[in-house]
């Protein structure tokens, strides 16, 4: 809610004073931490907010808001592994983060560099990867590079789950006209015929 208000200076002077009560009563606060780097925000001092979130990732990975403020101003810097590194963290911690994020992250796989960058993250297959595809290939307006992505990372996992992606994946490249991507992905999926 705070976060919200970035107009009521009174608000996050009361937020900054008792996030900084709660890290002297319990030095290793993850959520006091984030609560300062959210103070922060108002201010022309990204060093400090970047510190306080970073501390707050330290001492807990499950910070997830955290990771949205470092996926925020490392994009300002156009760190394109550093943002996806954020990504893949914050989207392991919370699917409700996943459902925010990948619609973001959707976009931006049309950016070859940010497909190429990605590569390793879907290689090792996290937790929300199965998630993201559902999402990204009924959202995608170019399948065509999803399907890029899949195969540059090694193909689909090896999960019978994957099978219902896969064959949503090929109608959306139908649908969307993209005959000969279509053709290139279905040539890279085990047990395909020419």
């Amino acid at each position: 809610k705070i976060a919200s208000t970035p107009q009521r200076p009174d608000l996050w002077r009361g937020a900054k004073i008792l996030a900084l009560r709660s890290l002297r009563a319990q030095a290793v606060n993850p959520s006091a931490l984030r609560l300062l780097a959210f103070t922060t925000l108002g201010e022309t001092r990204n060093s400090a907010r970047n510190k306080f979130a970073r501390l707050a990732i330290k001492s807990s990975r499950r910070e997830a808001a955290a990771h949205l403020l470092m996926i925020e101003d490392l994009a300002k810097y156009d760190d394109v592994g550093g943002v996806l590194r954020h990504y893949d963290l914050a989207m392991r911690t919370s699917s409700a983060i996943r459902t925010q994020l990948s619609p973001l992250l959707t976009n931006a796989i049309e950016d070859e560099q940010v497909r190429e960058a990605l590569v390793p993250t879907v290689k090792a297959r996290p937790n929300w990867l199965y998630d993201f595809f559902d999402y990204a290939i009924t959202s995608s307006n170019n399948p065509k590079n999803l399907a890029t992505l899949i195969e540059e990372s090694g193909g689909w996992p090896d999960d019978p789950k994957y099978d219902r992606l896969t064959n949503k994946l090929l109608s959306q490249m139908i649908t969307k006209y993209q005959f000969a991507s279509f053709k290139r992905h279905y040539l890279t999926l085990k047990n395909s015929r020419p």
